[in-house]
């Protein structure tokens, strides 16, 4: 148990480490070294995931059906591709207005350079990997696996969904991005809570970064370069901020009717803790007199333990840690933005 901890907080550091340098926009000259190090990390923190399993006493080859990882069809397959777009295209404009007016509050947002990024077809397959195809794993995983999984057990949907969502897109720590991906954690949350399969989370997350890997890939093809970011301030006036916010709004609110339509053709699926729910801890304490105060005291303490399972005792642990996440993210976040 020792090893583990200490194997856990070595990834621990290795993760916010890592959303850290991209929060405080560090500058790497190579970004081979930088795609490299994404993945390790990931490769650590899944790593972490299968430690934390086999230490709750899952057998190895139960882990993915304990993460509710499933096959989908070839049906669910195409639905999560309609899905990934459709979502893509709605959130596209609003995420710009939002950005629009980050820009009008003094934040000036790093220019895209997809050139450095993916110089290359392998340097683009490298980016895939530590900018698709790890986080859609891990990430979802972290988010709607866990932290969603959990809070719905104990607070309902909507606490869920609210919380893994908002500290999916704080965790970024880029203001450039955190209105597309609160939106998209809210529909991959929904997109979950529909189907309890985490594989459509999981293949749509990909989809999503495959897609923007790809566009800057192809806009390494281009005669004129990379053009600047949505909301750059060289661009401003091409589009007024109010016809932006038009398109905006009205794109999230087609997008989201579509997205609901679609939402409801993907199988729906059961409720499924994989475990028996803990007991609930009695609220009744041990009488405290005044001779033997400190004996009372011990003798509640290991009452309520022995009334409480490792999950809820973990849960304990996880709401500390989440609300210290979200507190060094929103730091982060404040900062860049100030910074920027």
């Amino acid at each position: 148990m020792a090893s583990l901890k200490m194997f856990l907080a070595i990834v621990g550091i290795l993760f916010l480490g890592a959303f850290i340098a991209v929060g405080l926009d560090l500058n790497f000259d190579n970004m081979v070294v930088v795609h490299l190090f994404t993945i390790v990390v990931f490769i650590f923190i899944l790593l972490a995931f299968i430690g934390i399993s086999r230490g709750q006493g899952i057998p190895r080859n139960q882990i993915a059906k304990h993460y509710h990882i499933k096959r989908i069809t070839l049906g669910g397959f195409f639905l999560s591709v309609a899905i990934t777009i459709v979502a893509f295209l709605s959130f596209l404009f609003i995420a710009a207005f939002f950005l629009e007016l980050f820009v009008l509050a003094g934040y000036s947002p790093p220019e895209v350079v997809a050139e450095s990024a993916v110089d290359g077809f392998g340097m683009y397959i490298l980016a895939v990997i530590a900018v698709a195809v790890m986080p859609g794993i891990v990430e979802e995983l972290c988010f709607r696996g866990t932290i969603q999984r959990e809070y719905e057990r104990r607070f309902g949907v909507v606490i869920s969904i609210i919380a893994s969502s908002v500290l999916f897109s704080l965790i970024h720590m880029s203001p450039q991005q955190t209105v597309a991906q609160l939106f998209m954690g809210i529909l991959w949350a929904v997109v979950y809570l529909r189907t309890r399969n985490m594989t459509y989370p999981i293949l749509m997350h990909f989809l999503n970064n495959f897609i923007v890997v790809t566009i800057m890939y192809i806009m390494t093809f281009t005669d004129g370069g990379t053009p600047g970011y949505i909301g750059d301030p060289n661009n401003a006036g091409e589009v007024s901020l109010l016809t932006m916010g038009l398109m905006g709004f009205a794109f999230l609110i087609l997008g989201t009717y579509v997205l609901i339509r679609l939402v409801k053709r993907l199988p729906a699926g059961e409720v499924q803790w994989n475990d028996v729910t803990a007991p609930a801890i009695s609220t009744t304490e041990t009488p405290v007199t005044d001779d033997n105060y400190l004996d009372d005291v011990v003798a509640t303490i290991e009452c309520r333990k022995s009334k409480s399972t490792p999950r809820e005792r973990f849960f304990a642990m996880t709401n500390w840690g989440f609300f210290f996440c979200v507190a060094i993210a929103a730091a982060v976040w404040i900062f860049e933005f100030i910074g920027g």
